[in-house]
């Protein structure tokens, strides 16, 4: 994907695939899980800030 002619996260990925650099390959997928580990802690939180029923204990 390209966002304003900027290669973005999934080009790379490709590109360390078939260039067989697992570092970078390791890299991108520990990105990955970070951004989508803090979208739902994110989520969670303003969940809990607009919905006054919801608690966590």
């Amino acid at each position: 994907e390209m966002v304003f002619a900027w290669p973005g996260m999934g080009r790379l990925l490709l590109q360390a695939v078939g260039n067989r650099d697992f570092e970078v390959v390791q890299a991108v997928v520990f990105v990955t899980a970070l951004l989508v580990t803090g979208a739902n802690l994110v989520a969670d939180v303003l969940c809990a800030v607009v919905d006054p029923r919801v608690r966590y204990e």
